[in-house]
């Protein structure tokens, strides 16, 4: 599931909620080649998302954000600005780093909106190094660092009353707001007063809570001194890492009406698992009853060649189907009846013939005789067939 999502509303506005840490790709675990658990903003599918709203008139971007991906933060604050459409931005809890990035794509008559207890830090664009370097590839790697920093201070200045001086050099401190803080100094332009966010929990692994949202805030190492809206802890144990968000629900109305577009998710994944088991189920029973079928029909076909009656086998096969068993029965049951209809048969034409009135002659010539040999054993055939019944 992603940790952001998008909400369109009857009144042609949006809501676009962007939870996690800044990324241009999702993060693959090295080891396992698996995605690396936690909650990102991830830049190439945030692009794709986008497209979904075209036609708005509006649009709510809120944010918590550790930050991340400098150049990932700036293309999402420019493609969201260029949608040519009022653009108001929220800050939830936090929008630091990449996040403050973000945070800066209000436009349109639009309007960059804080709480009270919002946290938002603006610092220089940082970058890693290993291994051995010269002078020149330092130089360089200095200057990549000065157009990206100025770049920044460019996108707090397009959007806010901060000069791009006051940016730069607000950048250059580290400079931790809140939210009344961010508005003063030109970094937000309202606060909302109804509502207040929740608090920043920071621990000696430099796990930090904002929101409910847990993210890795390594780079806060190389913070010479926390903000005091920060609240620094031991240990995120379990249960310092915050409230069960789903304990506050007593009721799926509830949760609902706080997560509209999680629970609808959640409800079109769990409809469309259950339509798959039904195919699934429908498909086995379907291919399961034409194999019986196919069976029954090549069992027949096996039995019927010794069935002169055709119609017998077509009724069997199509117009009253029944199984090879039966039909086999019921070929034998045929044949029985036509055995017992020609005794029957024979035994009648013995009777009509006379042959049992027959007596010895005193002379007969030797066809006569033979004749008579013929009448006798069909009498006698008869006789023994009657006894059998």
């Amino acid at each position: 599931m992603k940790c952001y999502n998008i909400v369109k509303k009857t009144d042609n506005s949006a809501e676009l909620n962007l939870y996690g840490e800044v990324v241009k790709t999702r993060p693959i675990d090295w080891w396992t080649g698996k995605p690396v658990p936690g909650d990102f903003i991830i830049q190439d599918e945030i692009m794709k998302d986008l497209d979904e709203l075209t036609g708005i008139d509006s649009l709510t971007v809120r944010i918590n954000s550790v930050g991340g991906d400098y150049y990932a933060g700036v293309a999402i604050r420019n493609r969201i600005r260029d949608m040519g459409i009022r653009v108001d931005t929220v800050n939830d809890s936090l929008a630091a780093s990449a996040g403050s990035i973000i945070m800066q794509a209000a436009g349109n008559g639009g309007k960059r909106k804080v709480f009270t207890t919002s946290s938002m830090m603006v610092h220089q664009v940082s970058g890693y190094m290993r291994g051995y370097y010269n002078r020149t590839e330092l130089k360089k790697a200095v200057k990549e660092l000065d157009t990206a920093d100025e770049l920044a201070a460019i996108c707090y200045a397009e959007s806010g009353t901060v000069s791009k001086e006051d940016a730069a050099a607000a950048m250059e401190e580290e400079t931790w707001m809140t939210g009344e803080q961010a508005v003063e100094k030109g970094f937000a332009d309202e606060v909302i007063v109804a509502g207040q966010a929740k608090e920043v929990v920071l621990d000696n692994q430099y796990q930090m809570r904002t929101g409910g949202m847990l993210f890795n805030a390594g780079w806060l190492r190389n913070c010479a001194s926390l903000p005091n809206n920060i609240k620094k802890v031991e240990n995120l144990t379990p249960e310092a890492k915050g409230e069960n968000e789903m304990e506050k629900f007593s009721n799926l109305a509830e949760l609902k009406a706080a997560y509209p577009q999680f629970v609808a998710e959640a409800e079109e994944a769990a409809r469309n698992a259950a339509e798959a088991q039904l195919d699934e189920r429908v498909n086995n029973a379907v291919n399961q009853a034409v194999a019986q079928e196919r069976q029954r029909m090549q069992q027949i076909d096996e039995i019927a060649g010794a069935v002169t009656d055709r119609a017998m086998v077509n009724d069997a096969k199509y117009q009253n189907p029944v199984s090879a068993e039966k039909f086999a029965f019921n070929m034998m049951k045929q044949q029985a009846q036509v055995r017992k209809n020609a005794l029957d048969d024979m035994v009648q034409d013995a009777d009509n013939s006379g042959a049992g009135n027959v007596t010895a002659a005193a002379a007969v010539n030797e066809d006569d005789a033979e004749k008579a040999k013929v009448l006798a054993n069909i009498a006698r055939f008869a006789e023994e067939a009657n006894k059998k019944q």
